[in-house]
């Protein structure tokens, strides 16, 4: 079936059976090049879509306002088997990321908008949406991600179903979380560790403005830590992405994104050496 945005577009590239997501990504040599194909195609028509017919995309993306709470909860309670009043109250708990100035609820928001967006136009399924979901809003829970993935394990052992706390569940869990740790990469990562890496990082292809607002969002953040030392380990964390042979993992954000986050990385880092010369 051809994606939403692609009839939009008017552009249709060639049809690809769904990929059932495995754990182990294991595609032939073959599959791998249709797939990069694939995205290339839908990139470059997302990219025209969104100049030419912003109207349209908007419609396609509209649910810009979340009722988190509701999605939260449900998560919890009808997909992972977490009993409604615990769910309610990890709720009420998760409330407190938004206290920070990025690593807020907006943060998780935008990345369930984006994992939608991105999922309209996919050729596979993720091969559990619910836990996926958990990871997204578990992961900044705490600065540590240590902490933050005992926290999400700890959500998962209160499900009701010995199946979905599970031990294999709980090492999913843990690596998805630690996909979002991006100082170290995952080794061999798996199509959803790639994706919310991906969704994690997508602020860094932004526009100049928004790019501006998050730029100032994390100093606010960590507005405790002096100047000099905070923009000199900003300044290493941002050497550190352009040292890799890619920011993004999965060929779309590649293709799409890449070039943006490299261009705003670099303009960061000019900033930043002119503050520390004048600190």
């Amino acid at each position: 079936m051809i994606s939403r945005i692609e009839s939009i577009s008017g552009v249709q590239t060639q049809k690809y059976n769904k990929i059932k997501f495995k754990q182990k990504d294991n595609l032939s040599f073959e599959a791998r090049r249709n797939e990069d194909r694939h995205f290339s195609q839908l990139g470059k028509a997302l990219i025209e879509a969104e100049k030419n017919k912003p109207d349209i995309i908007n419609e396609v993306s509209k649910d810009t306002s979340r009722n988190l709470r509701e999605e939260f909860v449900n998560n919890l309670y009808f997909h992972l088997r977490v009993p409604k009043n615990k769910s309610e109250d990890l709720f009420w708990d998760f409330l407190q990321i938004d206290s920070r100035s990025y690593h807020n609820l907006k943060h998780c928001e935008n990345m369930l908008i984006n994992k939608d967006r991105y999922l309209d136009i996919d050729i596979f399924k993720l091969h559990n949406e619910p836990l996926f979901n958990l990871a997204i809003f578990t992961h900044d829970r705490y600065p540590s991600v240590k902490d933050s993935i005992e926290y999400a394990v700890n959500i998962l052992l209160e499900s009701t179903s010995k199946k979905i706390k599970s031990k294999s569940n709980q090492d999913i869990l843990k690596r998805l979380i630690k996909a979002t740790d991006h100082e170290y990469d995952l080794s061999n990562p798996t199509r959803e560790e790639k994706l919310i890496s991906d969704l994690d990082l997508y602020i860094l292809a932004s526009n100049k403005k928004e790019y501006k607002a998050y730029q100032n969002a994390i100093r606010k953040e960590y507005k405790d830590i002096k100047p000099i030392k905070f923009y000199t380990a900003r300044l290493k964390i941002l050497e550190n992405f352009l040292k890799k042979s890619s920011i993004f993992k999965l060929p779309f954000f590649k293709e799409n994104y890449e070039n943006l986050a490299r261009n705003n990385i670099l303009n960061e880092i000019k900033d930043i050496k002119i503050k520390l010369t004048k600190l």
